[in-house]
């Protein structure tokens, strides 16, 4: 009982430690367009092979100008840039539950941890 108590306590600073920060989500990719045969086999539309100008070189390959402008790490992949998030408890105040899924287990988390305290 001690554990899960420890483990629900856990789970709820972190829950709200994200909700102070919170980004929504990114948004789904666009779906495939497809196009179906009249015999029911599906053909997707391929793309046009790219050229030099958008390729992402890396490495030794890169030129000296990208080299240490400090978008991208030492490969030439760019660094995950975090977006900045809002405080959901400030945003919403009286709607909490409505605001998304993240705050409706943040609320029910934090019901079944005050009834295990009590």
């Amino acid at each position: 009982e001690r554990l899960q108590l420890k483990r629900l306590e856990n789970l709820v600073d972190r829950e709200a430690e994200a909700l102070t920060n919170w980004a929504a989500p990114p948004s789904p990719p666009p779906e495939r367009q497809s196009r179906v045969d009249a015999d029911g086999f599906l053909h997707f539309k391929r793309k046009a092979r790219s050229g030099p100008e958008d390729w992402e070189l890396r490495g030794a390959a890169r030129p000296w100008e990208t080299l240490n402008d400090g978008t991208t790490d030492p490969n030439g992949r760019k660094y995950d840039v975090k977006v900045d998030g809002v405080d959901l408890f400030k945003l919403v105040k009286g709607n909490f539950w409505y605001a998304c899924e993240a705050a409706r287990a943040h609320v029910t988390h934090t019901w079944d941890l005050a009834q295990q305290v009590a």
